[in-house]
């Protein structure tokens, strides 16, 4: 794939950047060096909740379900339990300088 625009990490930021990227018609690909989306997310304590409301705490273009709590728990987060928009990203990769 040939871009000028890199995305490291496929972390919330990284995904977020990605949908709005995409939604504008720019190509990007995004570089992750695990194996799945938004891997530190995975590693949280299991009763963690997210400390804003899920109005404010969604990917974009991807709102939260009205069935989701008011403070949404990890595991309904997780980039993995949503339908995620197809973007190029390549797992297990680095970048350097």
């Amino acid at each position: 794939m040939d871009t000028n625009v890199v995305i490291v990490g496929a972390g919330p930021a990284g995904l977020a950047v990605g949908a709005c990227l995409k939604r504008a018609g720019v190509d990007f690909i995004i570089l992750e060096k695990a194996s799945e989306l938004a891997p530190a997310w995975r590693r949280h304590y299991r009763r963690l909740h997210l400390h804003t409301v899920k109005s404010f705490s969604s990917l974009p273009f991807l709102p939260f379900p009205k069935s989701n709590p008011r403070y949404v728990p990890r595991e309904k987060w997780s980039p993995i339990s949503m339908p995620m928009p197809r973007v190029s990203a390549w797992s297990r990769a680095s970048a350097s300088r």
